[in-house]
């Protein structure tokens, strides 16, 4: 008998009465808003898995002709092939999202069609265990057995399918390469009636742009690929790259090659021996160019042999990568259940093991695990046993490495941060140097009795850091205990003297209050002490983690002043305090009506700017470009800067309500070492944003949190004071020394090793009443009698395993959501404990259980999730998501300008000299930041630069502020090293505060001249962004003195291209003389030496060329004017 189909689109009503806490209930399903869209299943004759060898050629490397059946679920947005093997049953799942748009229909003889679905990653794969005895004449599909995840499927019977130890990226061939094979061919013979219902499915699927269809005929637009075997190709199976190249000083080639091949860029089918001869024939620099190249391009490239001729031929500059000398090129490799992703190496800040072991650097890799698109493979949303193959084949990666050329990479350890991303470090041996010799130079971990902590303990060492330099002077002071609460749990403090050591060495314009740091086997933050004198640090045993001999001090973060925001989290737990509805809408309201009005009023820009404070500068840097006048005189970079900053804006407000809190702050913790701040008492006192010459002091009450918060009582109301004992302190927060319980527990359970809290004296957004603070009383970490590192790598994947963390968060954002008490509902507060236990999982080894009746079995549409059941909240946070539209943000690229606008007021006379060096700078530093684009596939030049970043290209499951975080690290080390090229001709010497403005104004013309951009040596298109790498000598420039610009009534066009002209004729006629090498010195002493500046010969030029865009002269007037005088050759 067949079963009823049970319907989903029924409606039940439920409701809470408002009332104290309740008792955990199980919470009624939440009815769907919308009927279920259809979901449709066609019967296909056969299955074929293969790869697109060249347009409009399908290779097929595996058939299946059993109970092969394809389902397209518009609800779900996903797609389902399953098929019989070897008498079991197999589904291949991926989403809608995940296809690419290549997905086609073909119309074949007799009645025949296919479906060819390519996919950007490997479909989920399945396999259905029975739950009873199999019943070889049973056909159905029971919803009692049930589906599993596999990373193997057999070729055929008998075939051993354990994979090759270490994993390598040319597995066997007895199996179906599911990571490989990732185009999908599905062959169905269709009557006339099902023809029909074959194309209403079609054009369904055209609506969510699936395929292309012809609506005005209604009918599909057929493609016809050919059919390729194995068989008919010259090689049987694909070649390994590493048998071309044998010498190990060649890894580098390989490595760039199992890059490409493993990205799909190249396919092993298209690299043939003449390909690979030739590559082998080339110098090694130019060979990993060319791949380099290959993987700038970010797409498939279907001829490799003759795209080697052709970029062989040309005999393009080699440009050699700009790396920072505390940064390093970093390897990373994708592990997922079917494939691994070599990555092309990401410059990042360098780490204590990294720097140590330079020589070997190269044999360091990051290995990450994740699932097919991405996602984490953590715990199941019901059944923890469904992903077993997936946690046995981490294991094996972990006990037997992995294989890339000829080395094998093997585990070393894994950091805390890493262990949530899922990754740890790897490392290939050599003959003088093994991983344990690595483990035991790093310190001795042996005191260290719980499996979670000493893996942490280890990972400590990986932590990216500036190296700055020894400390002779290391003291050890007692910890503050009040009540057995830890009030200064990871805080030190710093001398005055070492902290202006360690902000010269970071090249900050002030010294900061605080720093995170690693010293050894410590952590944490040091403060800045007055009572600390000579090169001296002060630890507490809260810091000091394990023993190590090591004694230089490291630098994680420095403390600065960054805006405040509100998001998800906290609006729920304000609402749920009782802050009303219409203080968040009308926040969002006067955010989109001044981001409406930047672009043409320059005074909201600067304001609005100023109010989102960033900690790289970037805020700051566009309000100075706009007061100087350069967005006025529409100058493509800053317009540009401020479209990105606004669909930023609308983005985060969408995606997350994310809310700017003008009066707010987010801020590094510290602690009040004076003791003079009494219970629920705080200081700060922070940077101006409006003039960050001044310091501003908040008094008042106050709302501090810390996110992630969950619990009503992790908002805490407190009272910010004057405290004159703390006025050398700025941008952090000073928590009380004194007190029942210390402040930073209360707030999420934080402490103060490195934590960072929001502070808000916005009246408007403090509760009336303070509600109790959480108290999270954990089990206590389960010991061992030694941690071996078998014992590590097991916990590595149990932590994997029942990584829940994030579907708690979830649960608890759409259960707050649904009930009318919110944050206070009975699941909410028990949300909040487990949450509390998983965020300590990585340091007690004690996973959080999330009990079934705690999780939410539908969710508010703001959190976007279309393939669970869903409603359309009626709450605050659905009514701010749905006053945005995603069109506001998501073409943002096509609203970017590149119409570039020559700014006359950048012309020093005296720059010409600086030009030849400013072509070749501009050349390596546009080569190296493209590079840095591409290896975290930024969009952008100007997202790369800000740090307003829409998205990326691999994200892994970074928290986006931590990607965002690694993205700016590596673009701002970048930077500073031109800037010191800039710099460093004039180290030493006085009076260059000329020529330094003479520079500039060189780099900022040969990116901006037309004739210059017109003749520029690039391998990519046009970037802006060099000559504001020194954009406060361009603003200097730029509003410089303009005391004659009305004195002169001449037609200012003619003067401006003339004076141009005489410039640049002068220059070159000196060149031609034999005065190309001349010092900058020289140049300085003729113009101030024949040209003083307060002569009337000489003010009249500089101030006609900077009055020359509005008196009208045009850049085409100008590149006329100087095309005759300049040889770019």
């Amino acid at each position: 008998m067949r079963r009823a189909r049970s319907t989903r689109n029924s409606v039940r009503t439920w409701s809470i009465a408002p009332g104290p806490p309740s008792p955990p209930l199980p919470l009624p399903r939440w009815p769907l808003a919308e009927s279920r869209p259809r979901r449709e299943v066609l019967r296909a004759t056969c299955l074929q898995l293969g790869s697109i060898l060249d347009p409009g050629f399908f290779l097929s490397e595996w058939t299946a002709y059993d109970n092969v059946s394809i389902a397209l679920d518009f609800e779900s947005k996903s797609l389902q092939i399953r098929f019989c093997h070897l008498q079991k049953k197999y589904k291949l799942e991926t989403m809608f999202k995940h296809i690419n748009p290549e997905l086609s229909v073909s119309e074949e003889e007799n009645s025949r069609y296919a479906i060819i679905v390519p996919v950007m990653f490997p479909a989920r794969s399945w396999v259905l265990k029975p739950s009873r005895p199999a019943n070889d004449t049973e056909q159905r599909w029971e919803q009692k057995e049930k589906w599993e995840r596999v990373v193997t499927i057999p070729l055929g019977s008998g075939s051993d399918i354990s994979e090759p130890e270490p994993l390598t990226l040319h597995p066997t061939d007895r199996v179906v390469r599911l990571g490989k094979w990732i185009v999908y061919r599905v062959e169905l013979r269709l009557s006339y009636a099902e023809r029909q219902r074959f194309n209403q499915v079609l054009r369904e699927a055209a609506d969510n742009n699936l395929v292309e269809y012809d609506f005005a005929a209604r009918a599909p637009i057929y493609k016809f690929f050919e059919i390729i075997k194995p068989l008919d190709l010259p090689d049987l199976y694909p070649l390994d790259p590493a048998a071309f190249f044998p010498d190990p000083k060649d890894f580098d080639i390989i490595y760039r090659l199992e890059s490409l091949i493993s990205q799909d860029f190249l396919h092993e089918r298209n690299l043939n021996v003449n390909f690979y001869r030739k590559l082998a024939s080339l110098p090694k620099e130019r060979a990993v160019s060319i791949l380099e190249s290959f993987a700038a391009r970010k797409r498939r490239v279907f001829s490799p042999y003759a795209n080697l001729q052709d970029l062989a031929a040309r005999l393009l500059p080699i440009v050699p990568t700009v790396i920072p000398p505390y940064c390093v090129m970093a390897r990373k490799v994708i592990v997922t259940p079917t494939t691994i992703y070599v990555l092309e190496p990401t410059m990042e800040t360098s780490n204590r093991v990294l720097r140590h072991y330079r020589h070997v650097q190269d044999r360091f890799l990051r290995v990450q695990f994740v699932d097919e698109a991405g996602g984490k493979v953590g715990a199941s949303d019901y059944d923890s046993d469904i992903n077993t193959e997936l946690y046995a084949r981490i294991y094996s990666v972990l006990k037997s490495g992995l294989k890339i050329g000829d080395r094998v990479y093997e585990f070393l350890a894994s950091s805390n941060s890493q262990l949530r991303e899922h990754a740890s470090w790897f490392f290939a041996p050599t003959p003088d140097l093994s991983s344990d010799q690595i483990r035991e130079w790093m310190g001795d971990f042996s005191k260290e009795k719980t499996v979670a902590k000493n893996a942490a303990r280890m990972g400590q060492c990986f932590s990216s850091t500036r190296f700055i330099d020894e400390v002779t002077e290391i003291r050890e002071i007692p910890d503050i205990y009040h009540n057995n609460f830890n009030f200064s749990d990871g805080v030190g403090k710093i001398s005055l003297q070492l902290a202006t050591k360690v902000a010269e060495r970071l090249q900050l314009t002030s010294v900061p209050s605080a720093f995170q740091f690693r010293l050894g086997g410590a952590k944490g933050v040091l403060c800045v002490s007055n009572y600390v004198k000579g090169n001296c640090v002060e630890l507490r045993p809260s810091q000091i983690k394990f023993k190590s001999p090591h004694a230089h001090l490291e630098i994680i973060k420095t403390s600065t002043f960054t805006s405040a925001h509100l998001n998800r989290q906290v609006i729920t737990l304000l609402t749920t305090l009782g802050i009303p509805d219409k203080i968040f809408l009308d926040r969002m309201a006067q955010t989109i009506k001044r981001l409406d009005q930047m672009l043409g009023n320059p005074q909201v820009a600067i304001d609005f700017v100023l109010k989102h404070i960033d900690k790289y500068g970037t805020a700051r840097a566009m309000a100075s470009m706009v007061r100087a006048g350069f967005l006025e005189r529409a100058d493509p970079y800053i317009q540009n800067l401020i479209r990105l900053f606004r669909v930023m804006i609308l983005k985060d407000l969408k995606g997350k309500a994310k809310i700017h809190v003008p009066d707010g702050a987010y801020l590094l913790g510290v602690l009040d070492e004076t003791v003079t701040l009494k219970e629920d008492e705080i200081f700060v006192q922070i940077t101006d944003p409006d003039d960050s010459s001044k310091l501003k002091t908040i008094v008042g009450d106050c709302i501090v949190l810390r996110v992630p918060c969950f619990h009503p009582g992790d908002v805490r109301t407190v009272k910010a004071v004057e405290c004159p004992k703390l006025s050398h302190l700025k941008d952090v927060l000073v928590f009380p020394a004194d007190g029942y319980r210390d402040l930073p527990s209360m707030c999420s359970g934080g402490d103060l090793d490195g934590d960072e809290f929001t502070v808000i004296w916005d009246t408007k957004l403090i509760p009336k009443t303070n509600y109790p603070p959480h108290e999270f009383k954990g089990s206590p970490p389960t010991t061992v009698k030694r941690v071996t590192m078998n014992k590590i790598k097991n916990f590595f994947v149990q932590y994997i395993k029942n990584d829940n963390l994030g579907m708690i968060a979830n649960a608890h954002l759409a259960l707050a959501d649904q009930s009318p008490l919110g944050a206070l509902e009975g699941h909410c507060l028990r949300l909040a404990g487990l949450h509390s236990v998983a965020v300590d999982f990585p340091k007690t080894g004690i996973p959080a259980i999330f009990e079934r009746e705690c999780r939410a079995t539908a969710f508010p549409d703001f959190m976007e999730k279309p393939d669970k059941p869903s409603y359309e909240s009626e709450k605050v946070l659905g009514v701010i998501y749905r006053s945005i539209q995603a069109s506001d943000y998501e073409s943002y690229e096509s609203t970017l300008s590149y119409d570039l606008r020559f700014d006359c007021r950048i012309i020093v006379p005296g720059f010409e000299q600086f030009v030849p060096e400013a072509r070749t700078l501009k050349f390596e530093y546009d080569h190296a930041l493209r590079s840095l684009r591409n290896q975290y596939g930024i969009a952008t030049e100007f997202e790369l630069v800000s740090g307003y970043i829409m998205n990326y290209l691999q994200s892994g499951h970074k928290r986006e502020f931590e990607r965002r975080e690694q993205v700016m690290d590596s673009s701002a080390a970048l930077r500073a090293q031109f800037v010191d090229k800039f710099e460093e001709e004039f180290a030493g010497k006085t009076d260059v505060t000329y020529a330094r403005k003479a520079k500039a104004a060189a780099w900022y013309y040969v990116t901006y001249h037309p004739w210059e951009i017109q003749h520029a040596a690039t391998d990519g298109p046009i970037m802006f962004s060099f000559p504001w790498l020194m954009s406060g000598l361009l603003c200097e420039i730029a509003t410089g003195d303009t005391r004659k610009r009305d004195e002169r009534t001449a037609d200012m066009t003619e003067f401006t291209i003339d004076a141009l002209r005489r410039m640049v004729e002068e220059y070159h006629r000196e060149r031609s003389e034999g005065s190309e090498g001349s010092d900058y010195v020289v140049l300085e002493d003729e113009i101030y030496d024949e040209m003083d500046e307060d002569d009337d010969d000489f003010a009249p030029l500089v101030i006609t060329v900077q009055l020359g865009t509005a008196a009208g002269a045009s850049t085409q007037e100008i590149m006329k004017a100087e095309s005759r005088f300049y040889d770019f050759e």
